[in-house]
């Protein structure tokens, strides 16, 4: 076939043609995502599809104050999974930085009122609430049968202790340990 339009044809004819000719070839047959739905296909929302690039390339058009809350939010759940004092001052030295920064600047979007951390009550937050981890576990060992720890327990490595400890992933529990030291 030709790759201009016959004169004597119109648009949606010679289009037409073109697809069932590729079709019969196989052009079409294995495309990604045959047979499965198509994504989104029933959303009404009208700016779907600049959601979705947003999300997929991560943009994030919050203002300062508020992407600061979320990262205040984000920085007290990981705190448990940190894994030795240092890094808990380090997280939490750099997030008053940032809050400094931010509450310091002139910025769009409400006024922000966070505070910046107190570090020492930081650190003894995560002190208590590891020491609580240990002592539950401490406790599930010694109400199991056996009273001790297995000797396969007692070989763990360091971060897979401290993972079961926090309650951390164990892949994330083994980065911060390599990581940190």
């Amino acid at each position: 076939m030709s790759d201009r339009k016959p004169d004597s044809m119109s648009w949606n004819s010679w289009i037409d043609q073109q697809i069932e000719a590729s079709r019969a070839q196989g052009e079409f047959d294995d495309l990604p995502g045959r047979g499965q739905p198509i994504p989104d296909l029933n959303n009404t929302d009208e700016m779907w599809w600049v959601r979705s690039l947003m999300a997929r390339e991560g943009v994030d058009l919050l203002p300062d104050t508020l992407r600061l809350r979320r990262e205040v939010e984000k920085a007290l759940e990981e705190l448990p999974t940190l894994i030795n004092e240092r890094a808990v001052r380090e997280a939490f030295e750099a997030l008053n930085a940032h809050i400094r920064s931010v509450n310091l600047g002139r910025r769009e979007g409400p006024p922000s009122n966070v505070k910046p951390f107190d570090i020492e009550a930081v650190v003894e937050r995560w002190r208590a609430a590891r020491q609580a981890a240990i002592d539950a576990r401490d406790a599930a060992a010694a109400t199991s049968p056996g009273g001790a720890p297995t000797p396969s327990e007692a070989e763990r490595p360091p971060w897979a202790l401290i993972a079961a400890a926090l309650g951390a992933p164990l892949g994330l529990a083994a980065l911060l340990y390599w990581a940190l030291g």
